[in-house]
């Protein structure tokens, strides 16, 4: 997975005229370092394509965190959901209409599989981002099994449909639809630190469990926030 980032960095530049023997003149400038590198190989190969003076007044466009999270903010939610929906949903954008999620996580290229998750029903949902083997609750034993799940899998607990409603499995499915939209690149990064990784788990009282606490809340949150104008976007039901 290719990225775009700039570096700020500050450079200490000397001068020195060793002919004229004139003592050394120092001074420090700023400079914004446009970079390109790919996750899939560990930044390993990035390279620097552009220097230019870094100005304080310089706006990033689609600015992320040091963890690679989107930044933002709440007026930007709604240009946020049309921009989602014109990618994958854009009929949705023509008149209003039911938007079905299956077929929203269809054109995505996501597979959407029902099976039970925990026995508490504490998650209602996760997004598998790399092949893996994990352990999810059998019924029938009243123990958890391994079995394997494929990359660009949402696994969505049937328990959702009978304890809650309808709704919430359509929310966990665009929920989860957000996080491989939004969050891909946030979670190969954190994968870089801990090769294990493989999906992001979603809490029925609201949370991914994870150890970077400050960008999995702010995922969350994002997701969190998008999901309702995904499927009701401003312009369909304006008055």
């Amino acid at each position: 997975m290719g990225i775009e980032f700039d570096v700020v960095i500050e450079a200490d530049l000397g001068v020195e005229d060793r002919d004229c023997r004139i003592e050394s003149e120092n001074c420090s400038q700023w400079f914004i370092l446009k970079c390109v590198g790919s996750l899939d190989h560990g930044l390993e190969d990035f390279k620097i394509i552009n220097v230019s003076e870094y100005l304080n007044k310089s706006k990033q466009q689609n600015p992320m965190s040091d963890s690679l999270v989107p930044i933002i903010r709440s007026e930007d939610l709604e240009p946020m959901a049309t921009d989602f929906l014109q990618r994958y949903y854009p009929q949705a954008l023509k008149s209003p209409i039911y938007l079905d999620h299956h077929k929203l996580a269809d054109n995505m290229g996501l597979n959407v599989k029902v099976q039970e998750i925990t026995k508490d029903l504490s998650v209602f949902g996760q997004m598998y981002f790399h092949d893996c083997y994990t352990e999810l609750y059998d019924e029938t034993t009243d123990e958890p099994v391994e079995i394997k799940v494929e990359s660009r899998t949402i696994i969505v607990d049937p328990k959702t449909y009978f304890l809650c409603n309808l709704c919430s499995v359509n929310n966990t499915i665009v929920h989860e639809c957000v996080h491989w939209d939004k969050h891909r690149k946030a979670f190969e990064l954190q994968r870089l630190y801990d090769s294990d990784l493989t999906k992001i788990k979603c809490q029925v009282l609201g949370g991914i469990k994870g150890n970077n606490k400050e960008a999995t809340e702010w995922m969350e949150w994002q997701a969190n926030a998008l999901t309702p104008k995904i499927q009701m976007p401003l312009e369909m039901f304006k008055l």
